[in-house]
């Protein structure tokens, strides 16, 4: 054989196929050829990498490869040798498709005859040998454009924002790397190239790796991959990874591009979590809503039947049982408005030490004679506005919740002092630190992440609500301030609650521990009760004449207007319930008002999401009874609103 015997590369994986092709071009004695055959892409692309075939017959239905693609990798790694493809499509467009992929010819199996395959292989084989003896610049231009090209892409590599790798597909042995990519996992760039991706430990579980390795076999690329690799530290992160599979010189090689999505993961899950949150809160204000109409009624007929009975009776007993039970629900309830964020509060501005020194005592017999309670106190600390029978709530639940991670015993810290809160725009405004720390058990990542949900608890069952630090953070948050945990397991935990202070204001004033009068003073003016729900306003009705006064009913807006036109001269106060399907309590007491200036109103409801609430009762001057109440308590407060020098206006707020 010689030098001008045309040497055919056949990548055909059928034999038979082969023996046909061999048969055609070596009948001609005149027509001798060096035909090599390769049944799969990969031991062809080997050929080419060693030899230089003067033409390729090529099959586009390979084990390892499948149309169009087979054309795109053999002309990448031989650019100048002519690919004539033999195909059993019967079809134009993979005909033109193929050349348009760069295929030099293109034969039909079903169709070919000797004289077709001789001729094509004989001007393939003789233009390739021209080009290469007479006009080797095609070359050079393509060696120049093919440095280029790699220069390009080198360049796209190392200074793309996200990291990039190239690997060995078998070992997954790391051939070049990124800067990014190296930011990312923490790495000098000499600490990984050449090493494989198991001994750097990278991936979080050995099998990542091997569903990735297994899928790219199947379809040769994978995109938006969700995977979780570890950096040089140990941190686990969350990454976004596109791979694609690649031939470098004759090696199955892997290009793979991450994103780095664990900060998107996390405010994922805080939107998550603030949906959920949003959506229980809703829930629990529809359901304190009407869990607060029953409760009036239950505690208001057994509070009445109990002023009813003789100090002996027996029935006594059983009936105060009734009023512990709904003193114990309607505390619940209170409990779901404060997760909520939805109870209204009597803020107050105030020195939370005072507050802090007043429950000291009961905080001491609360948790046990076991753990030891300490209290710091920063002297010329500011003043915040709070409410403080919540803050109370605030520090009990907080010292329940130090008890019980303490029990063998412990130390708990309550720290008051000044400090700064970063705002929105990064300017810190002054703040007043409340720091609540226990040296118990601590709590894991996990835990620490669900602690303000509501309902979480880590207790066994029967020994707590879960509502405890949920209604904490809700309090926190409705008085316009922050909390934040920092624990560790063994060693203990802190919560740190952050307050707006109020600087240049009144000093504040001693609260005061009397009690109301047992028994409020009787009356005899005449009430306008509207109300929809029909045993609130009978017992409504009821506790009212009981104390002496006559009472108009309404079960609506509509109604109380009926009864205004035949009783306007006599109506002293217009008690109503603030949502009612036909006309809001709002409204009603709009309407009446401009019919008699002079009337009293007191407001009353069950439910405080809405929007008449929380336009119209943040002013002071509006008279407001959350249910659940008592008789005595609707007394003191009617009492109260009569006994006014002026009457208080409802807000003229449009609802939202």
């Amino acid at each position: 054989m010689n030098d001008t015997t045309p040497r055919v590369l056949l990548v055909e994986d059928d034999f038979s196929q082969g023996r046909l092709v061999r048969a055609f071009l070596n009948q001609d004695p005149a027509m001798r050829i060096d035909l090599f055959q390769a049944d799969r892409l990969s031991l062809a692309l080997e050929h080419l990498a060693t030899q230089d075939p003067d033409v390729v017959l090529l099959d586009l239905d390979l084990p390892d490869s499948k149309g169009v693609d087979t054309v795109d990798r053999v002309r990448y790694a031989a650019p100048r040798v002519p690919i004539i493809v033999l195909s059993e499509a019967e079809t134009e467009a993979t005909r033109r498709q193929a050349v348009a992929h760069g295929a030099d010819d293109f034969l039909f199996k079903s169709r070919l005859d000797r004289f077709k395959l001789e001729r094509a292989v004989t001007l393939a084989a003789r233009r390739k040998r021209a080009e290469a003896a007479a006009e080797p610049r095609p070359q050079a231009v393509f060696d120049v454009a093919f440095r280029q090209s790699e220069e390009r892409f080198a360049k796209a590599f190392h200074s793309s924002p996200v990291g990039m790798i190239i690997s060995t597909l078998a070992e997954g042995r790391l051939l070049e790397v990124n800067d990014a990519f190296l930011k990312m996992f923490g790495y000098a760039r000499e600490e990984v190239i050449n090493r494989t991706s198991l001994e750097l430990d990278v991936w979080e579980t050995p099998a990542e790796r091997e569903r990735i390795v297994e899928q790219l076999r199947q379809s040769g690329q994978l995109k938006g991959v969700e995977s979780r690799y570890r950096r040089k530290g140990g941190e686990v992160r969350d990454a976004l990874a596109s791979v694609e599979r690649v031939e470098l010189q004759c090696q199955a090689c892997v290009l793979a591009i991450f994103y780095d999505i664990t900060e998107k993961k996390k405010l994922e899950e805080q939107l998550r979590q603030a949906q959920k949150m949003e959506a229980i809160g809703r829930l629990a204000g529809g359901v304190a809503h009407d869990f607060n109409n029953l409760l009036t009624v239950i505690s208001g007929h057994s509070e009445m039947l109990s002023m009813n009975l003789p100090r002996e009776h027996p029935l006594r007993e059983p009936v105060s049982e009734i009023n512990k039970a709904a003193d114990r629900a309607a505390a619940l309830t209170r409990q779901l408005l404060a997760f909520s964020r939805q109870q209204i509060l009597e803020a107050r501005v105030l020195d939370l030490g005072s507050v802090i020194t007043s429950l000291e005592k009961m905080l001491r017999r609360l948790i046990g004679e076991q753990i030891q309670v300490e209290t710091i106190l920063a002297p010329d600390r500011h003043a915040v506005k709070v409410d403080p029978s919540q803050m109370d709530q605030v520090l009990l639940n907080l010292a329940i919740n130090a008890r019980d991670a303490m029990p063998q015993g412990g130390r708990l810290t309550i720290e008051l002092r000044n400090t700064a809160w970063p705002g929105p725009e990064g300017q810190a405004s002054p703040h007043v630190l409340l720091s609540v720390t226990d040296s118990g058990t601590g709590m894991t990542p996990e835990v620490q992440a669900r602690i303000f949900e509501p309902f979480f608890t880590t207790k066994g069952p029967g020994s707590g609500t879960g509502l405890g630090l949920a209604v904490v953070q809700g309090i926190v948050k409705q008085s316009s301030g922050h909390i934040s945990v920092i624990s560790e397991v063994g060693v203990g935990s802190t919560f740190n609650i952050y307050l707006p202070a109020v600087r240049d204001a009144a000093a504040p004033r001693a609260e005061s521990n009397d009690n109301p009068p047992l028994t409020p003073a009787r009356g005899g003016e005449t009430i306008l009760l509207v109300e929809d729900e029909p045993d609130v306003l009978n017992l409504t009705a009821l506790a009212l004449e009981r104390f002496g006064y006559s009472v108009l009913t309404a079960a609506s807006g509509r109604d109380a207007l009926d009864l205004l036109a035949l009783h306007a001269d006599g109506i002293a106060l217009l008690l109503t319930d603030v949502v009612m399907p036909d006309m809001s309590g709002r409204e009603l007491a709009e309407t009446l008002r401009a019919r008699l200036p002079a009337l009293r109103v007191l407001f009353m409801s069950g439910y405080t999401d809405n929007a008449v609430l929380r336009l119209s009762f943040h002013s002071a001057s509006v008279a407001f009874l959350q249910k659940p109440f008592t008789p005595q308590a609707l007394a003191r407060k009617v009492r109260e609103v009569l006994d006014q020098k002026t009457p208080a206006q409802p807000a003229t707020a449009s609802c939202a």
